[in-house]
């Protein structure tokens, strides 16, 4: 049977990343494997196996330090045949590059940022840290595999790394058809685009993420509007300009319950997808359709 160790040091109920191991967890079950996941916590996981490794730290700088080298300590004395990392740890067999490269992602923060800004980057240990890390984990011999979300993601990674691009494989993540099903949009679009203030006639653009700092919210240079939202638990900020019959709705820098997810989704005609943690400052668009 193959040993697979799974590699998340905290789990968030917003995370790609936590999402991305839930589903493979009980996936990698029924193909045969025993998996076992490690981390500091198994709250929030559901996994069967846990390896829980959680030594004490102060600061963000010792909390990664010392939980990579407690789980590479703890991988390497359970003789797993196969670790996957979704942190950023020199040594583990298979990389998941959710959060894109941490390099270039200060490389494009860097050219908004303000001189004290700057100046303060440059001088974070945690950046010099990260930096060093990736670069150690890119170019490890034992490094097999690097999952990458996008086609930017992988190329940023063969740019900045001595890493062969067969090693490199873009695997787009995934989206429950059934959760957001284009039914599910017919029955709540009308509810949400009013609940935007928005008539009938609007195009809306939909932005949907944590952390705009990280995601690129300086891309837009729209007027902003805090609009009202259906659900006052939900902790979103509704961006909104109407330029003649169009309207930009951007949403989600706080937490946004599963409903209001798919009511939001529902209301816009299409999702803007803009990065810097995966590659140059822009925006792109996904059309929603009707099927």
């Amino acid at each position: 049977m193959l040993k697979l160790a799974l590699v998340r040091q905290r789990y968030s109920p917003y995370g790609g990343a936590e999402r991305f191991i839930a589903r493979a967890l009980p996936a990698l079950e029924r193909a045969g494997a025993e998996v076992t996941l490690i981390s500091r916590s198994g709250e929030g996981w559901g996994a069967r196996r846990l390896l829980r490794v959680d030594p004490f730290h102060v600061g963000n700088l010792w909390r990664d330090w010392s939980f990579a080298r407690a789980a590479r300590t703890a991988w390497r004395r359970e003789s797993f045949d196969i670790v996957q990392s979704h942190e950023r740890i020199p040594g583990c067999d298979i990389y998941r590059a959710g959060d894109g490269v941490h390099r270039r992602w200060l490389e494009l923060r860097q050219c908004t940022a303000s001189v004290l800004e700057r100046i303060g980057i440059a001088l974070n240990p945690y950046h010099r840290y990260v930096c060093s890390a990736e670069k150690q984990m890119f170019e490890h011999p034992r490094l097999r595999a690097v999952i990458c979300n996008s086609r930017m993601v992988r190329d940023e990674v063969q740019r900045a790394f001595r890493i062969g691009r067969e090693k490199l494989h873009v695997i787009y993540n995934g989206v429950d058809l059934e959760y957001y099903h284009p039914r599910q949009g017919e029955a709540l679009r009308g509810a949400a685009r009013a609940q935007l203030g928005c008539r009938p006639r609007d195009t809306l653009f939909l932005f949907v993420g944590s952390g705009f700092s990280r995601k690129c919210r300086g891309t837009s240079r729209q007027p902003q509007q805090r609009l009202p939202h259906a659900d006052d638990a939900a902790l979103a900020h509704v961006v909104a300009a109407r330029l003649g019959a169009l309207a930009i709705a951007l949403a989600a820098s706080g937490t946004i319950a599963g409903a209001v997810a798919v009511a939001l989704f529902a209301g816009v005609d299409l999702v803007v997808a803009a990065e810097r943690t995966a590659g140059a400052v822009g925006l792109t668009g996904v059309r929603r359709t009707r099927h």
